[in-house]
């Protein structure tokens, strides 16, 4: 039987897509927290910069972004759970694995389409 490994390029960009997804998840905390803080001109800069990368290279793949985003504020609010648990960070974690199990069975009920 031949070992069909995916192609380096498809590899790689999947890998960047892994990693902007990140990087605007933390962009959007990074926002929200400063307009939390009051500070309006930064966050809404923070926020203008994520709604680009997601028009950018997100256009056709919003749910993967949104599981990316979820995946990652799932395991930092988890890790500082067990360091200072208090009951909003319980929340949030459970919260975004409740969030990341109901967007998978949704996306596994919708038909496939080219642009999914």
């Amino acid at each position: 039987m031949v070992d069909k490994k995916p192609p380096f390029r498809d590899s790689f960009f999947t890998a960047m897509l892994v990693v902007l997804g990140i990087v605007t998840s933390v962009l959007f905390i990074m926002g929200v927290v400063l307009f939390w803080r009051g500070q309006y001109g930064r966050g809404s800069l923070f926020l203008a910069l994520v709604a680009v990368l997601t028009l950018v290279f997100f256009q056709e793949n919003k749910a993967g972004l949104i599981v990316i985003g979820l995946i990652w504020l799932m395991i930092n609010t988890g890790v500082n759970g067990v360091v200072h648990p208090t009951p909003l960070g319980v929340f949030i974690t459970v919260g975004s694995g409740v969030g990341i199990v109901l967007l998978a069975r949704w996306m596994a009920g919708r038909p496939r389409t080219p642009h999914n």
